[in-house]
C-alpha cells in the first residue's frame, strides 16, 4: 500500500483512431506504465464519456472507506 506522501498516478485518455475504419480507444495507464484497461468506441463522444466515468469511479473508490467495486468490460467491434 502507498503512503499519503507517495504519488500514485493513473492516466485516463482517449486515442484517435490510427486509420480510417478503426475505433476510438479509451485507455487507463497505471503508475508503472502498463495498460490497466482499454475499451473501443465508435465515436469520440462515447469514448470521452466512458473515460470520464472510469476516472470518476477511480477517484471515488480511492477514498478512505470506499466499498470495493469490480467491473470488467470487454467490447469488440
Amino acid at each position: 500500500m502507498f503512503s499519503h506522501d507517495q504519488q500514485v498516478r493513473y492516466t485516463f485518455l482517449v486515442y484517435d483512431p490510427p486509420a480510417a475504419g478503426l475505433p476510438w480507444l479509451s485507455v487507463c495507464i497505471g503508475p508503472d506504465g502498463t495498460v490497466r484497461g482499454a475499451e473501443t468506441f465508435d465515436t469520440l463522444a462515447d469514448a470521452q464519456a466512458r473515460t470520464a466515468e472510469c476516472a470518476e469511479l477511480f477517484v471515488r473508490m480511492s477514498q478512505p472507506g470506499a466499498e470495493p467495486h469490480f467491473q470488467r468490460t470487454t467490447r469488440l467491434h
